[in-house]
């Protein structure tokens, strides 16, 4: 095989599924996602799904196997900021934007379960 395969499909777990919803509706809707079922959104060629979790002390443990976040690639800057802007103003907190060495600047914003979500822009070297 060539090329690497493309991600498919990411499925979330959030303690309340409705509140995780809600805050999903509003940073999916920003990247470019549209609301394909009752628990899932769709992108160009990713599926992001969210369920009802059983088990939160397993979910948040910070030390045991999963995935620590999400990474979308952002146009720019501006892109960065508008979304954060966008998600802060919808009553969701504790976001924060972090320029790296490197040159990325990235917005890291934590779904209400406390799984970050990352939006980051990094120029071209």
């Amino acid at each position: 095989m060539s090329e690497a395969l493309s991600l498919n499909h990411i499925v979330i777990y959030g303690e309340f599924l409705e509140r995780s919803m809600a805050f999903y509706s509003v940073v999916l809707g920003e990247f470019g996602f549209v609301k394909k079922n009752a628990n899932s959104f769709a992108g160009q060629h990713l599926t992001i799904e969210i369920r009802q979790a059983s088990d939160m002390e397993e979910i948040r443990s910070a030390h045991g196997p999963g995935c620590d976040h999400i990474g979308f690639r952002a146009p720019d800057r501006d892109f960065v900021q508008q979304v954060m802007m966008t998600v802060e103003m919808a009553g969701y907190k504790g976001g924060r934007i972090i320029q790296f060495d490197d040159g990325r600047y990235s917005g890291f914003i934590p779904d209400p379960d406390g799984f970050r979500i990352e939006i980051s822009h990094k120029p071209k070297d």
